[in-house]
């Protein structure tokens, strides 16, 4: 498994795994339902997992005055991918540390306990006094 920043010829991939992602989320949360993303967010930096020349997962982060923020993370849900997770965050953090952030939040879905336990697994804990709104369907969770 190679980890790397992505690159303009991944965004086909990276938008398949939101959509799938979103579609999954929408099965525990309807809010979730209301379509995919087809966008790329010019202010965020996207890491992704290449097995085969395949993009096999992606996080998403970005910064906002001095906090890190991973926005998303997604794998391919269809194949275990064992760590994979893990070392996306672990190049999201080295990216945070190129850049002027004090704290590093990720934004998780509310009721998608398998994510949530990733996190906590990660070391995150809930973020109650978040500087900005968050929209119900999310938490903030600091790590």
């Amino acid at each position: 498994m190679i980890i790397r920043p992505a690159i303009e010829q991944d965004r086909p991939a990276i938008i398949q795994l939101w959509q799938e992602r979103l579609t999954i989320l929408a099965q525990m949360d309807a809010r979730f339902a209301s379509g995919g993303r087809d966008d790329f967010p010019d202010d965020h930096t996207f890491f992704v997992a290449g097995r085969d020349q395949a993009v096999v997962g992606f996080v998403a982060c970005t910064t906002h005055e001095d906090v890190g923020i991973i926005t998303d993370i997604a794998l391919d849900a269809h194949v275990y991918h064992g760590g994979v997770a893990r070392a996306l965050v672990d190049a999201a953090a080295r990216w945070f540390s190129t850049q002027p952030v004090t704290q590093i939040v990720a934004r998780v879905p509310r009721y998608h306990p398998v994510e949530q336990a990733f996190w906590r697994a990660s070391g995150a804990k809930e973020w109650t006094e978040a500087r900005w709104q968050i929209s119900p369907q999310y938490i903030w969770m600091t790590l």
